[in-house]
């Protein structure tokens, strides 16, 4: 949604979710790995799909879908990004630089741990079986749903990634002001 910041994530952070997984991976391929929230608003609901906003989570959906693009996958999503107005991140990694660049760094990640017993097959089949997601999702009521609710669940549970600043917190409330 237009409320939502662009994808920011950098290095230091797809490093880190990187490590993360493929220690995991090394270490306790039985066990599953938490990733964290994801949060949604309940946008629109047909016969054939749910649409839903993403309040929490963007970053990390963003970066893993990227990351099965570099193993060889690719995820069944249907996206649109209101702040740019493109409804699908193939193009975006073609257009925006961030995209790219977080693409080219997993793919070289990767490379360079090739001798770490990381078989791509293998640790795409760790990555869909054994990493969890723990989903928020706001249902619209009578009234609809209110962004205010989101936030207030994505502060008591937002520990980790990038801080929103006052500009993001500004749009989200503006957002929520409009509806």
């Amino acid at each position: 949604p237009g409320y939502q910041r662009p994808y920011e994530w950098k290095q230091e952070q797809i490093e880190n979710l990187l490590d993360g997984l493929t220690e995991a991976y090394k270490n306790k391929p039985e066990d599953v790995y938490l990733v964290g929230t994801l949060q949604f608003n309940s946008a629109e609901e047909t016969t054939n799909a749910k649409t839903l906003e993403v309040v929490d989570g963007h970053q990390r959906i963003t970066t893993f879908y990227l990351l099965l693009r570099c193993l060889g996958e690719t995820p069944k999503i249907q996206y649109y990004n209101a702040i740019n107005g493109e409804s699908s991140i193939e193009v975006l990694l073609q257009k925006e630089q961030r995209y790219r660049q977080n693409y080219e760094y997993i793919e070289k990640y990767f490379a360079e741990n090739r001798d770490s017993k990381i078989s791509k097959t293998d640790f795409t089949r760790f990555l869909k079986a054994n990493v969890l997601f723990v989903s928020i999702v706001l249902k619209k009521d009578a009234n609809g749903s209110s962004i205010s609710d989101a936030l207030q669940i994505f502060d008591a549970l937002n520990t980790t990634g990038l801080s929103l600043d006052f500009k993001d917190i500004f749009k989200i409330r503006f957002c929520d002001y409009l509806k």
